[in-house]
């Protein structure tokens, strides 16, 4: 993994021994046996041994005591072997994959979902996310999905609907869209939407680099959030900097890419009046690592509590937007309108 990248989406990570004695003292299993093997720990399985799945797996344990790595697959089986070996020198005890439950090749995803676990962290290649999801939601598991959910339009269709399956089993699925689960980022979004159709746009800085469909989502799917949810017709356009989206009723959407990781997850709201409201002044490190941080405790805790929580939806709707063609030639065909590629209603 590079250096930007390690910045961008796993700094904290380095310290994760302390962060996982933290979150051990923090919090813990009720105990009362409800998991798979009958006793309080939740067993987490990976499927995806890169930098992303196994720093999601880190993630997992430094969350709660109770949480074990239990299970590991990749297509290739030196990166299960290079996983395995990172997991136990950080995560210790709460790494329990022995190597009759490391499995590698093109059934890994099955084997994993098979092996008696209760969560599965999905980070193989996007290519194969739909694929993944309903292996994982077949075998009735609870879901952690990284993104992109899917590198095409019915791919994503694929996901949402598998989506609408987890949440109708009583399932919990949580996508890496960390930023709706920062309390901070939650409560400014709430603060706008109070403001109702007074706010004409708002503005996102999103870290630079990389395919805008996976490195902007967060930053989109927050923006969107706020301004009420997806609308029935988007246009799209680039602009200095970035990009821009609108709705229907001339409200929009500006992300601006920077490579200024302090500024990385701020968000303004301007309004109608021309007033801006400051909504989101986090620095890159609040934004990234204490939202996916709180993305695990929230799934955590709606396992615990038997309270599905399930945001594979508005994902999937985030995600269709950022790949749909009338966005991705946004610099060819200013502002066409077009309609939204995955309705409310699918």
């Amino acid at each position: 993994m590079s250096a930007a990248r390690l910045l961008q989406r796993r700094s904290f990570l380095q310290e994760s021994a302390s962060g996982i004695v933290a979150g051990a003292a923090a919090t813990g299993f009720a105990r009362g046996g409800f998991f798979t093997a009958g006793d309080d720990r939740l067993r987490v399985g990976l499927v995806g041994c890169g930098g992303r799945g196994t720093g999601a797996a880190i993630e997992a344990a430094a969350c709660d005591r109770g949480v074990v790595v239990t299970a590991i697959g990749d297509l290739v089986p030196a990166a299960v072997d290079e996983a395995a070996g990172v997991l136990a020198r950080r995560l210790g005890d709460a790494f329990d994959a022995s190597a009759e439950r490391r499995f590698a090749g093109r059934d890994a995803c099955e084997r994993v979902c098979d092996a008696g676990i209760d969560v599965v962290i999905l980070a193989a290649s996007a290519a194969v996310r739909p694929e993944h999801v309903a292996v994982a939601v077949s075998r009735g598991l609870h879901v952690y999905a990284e993104r992109p959910l899917a590198v095409d339009l019915p791919g994503l269709a694929e996901v949402a609907a598998c989506g609408r399956s987890s949440a109708a089993r009583g399932l919990s699925f949580v996508t890496s869209l960390s930023l709706r689960y920062d309390p901070d980022v939650a409560a400014a979004i709430d603060r706008v939407r109070s403001l109702g159709r007074r706010v004409r746009e708002i503005e996102a800085v999103e870290l630079s680099g990389g395919l805008v469909a996976d490195r902007c989502l967060d930053a989109v799917d927050a923006a969107v959030s706020a301004l009420g949810g997806h609308g029935d017709e988007w246009s799209a356009r680039a602009i200095t900097g970035g990009f821009a989206l609108r709705t229907a009723d001339g409200r929009g959407i500006r992300v601006l890419l920077e490579d200024s990781p302090s500024r990385h997850g701020r968000m303004v709201a301007r309004h109608a009046g021309g007033g801006v409201e400051f909504i989101t002044p986090s620095a890159r490190r609040r934004a990234t690592a204490y939202g996916l941080s709180a993305a695990w405790a929230a799934l955590h805790e709606s396992i615990r509590h038997a309270r599905p929580i399930n945001d594979s939806q508005e994902a999937c709707r985030t995600g269709a937007l950022m790949l749909s063609p009338a966005f991705v030639f946004a610099a060819e065909h200013p502002w066409r309108s077009f309609p939204s590629p995955l309705p409310e209603t699918a």
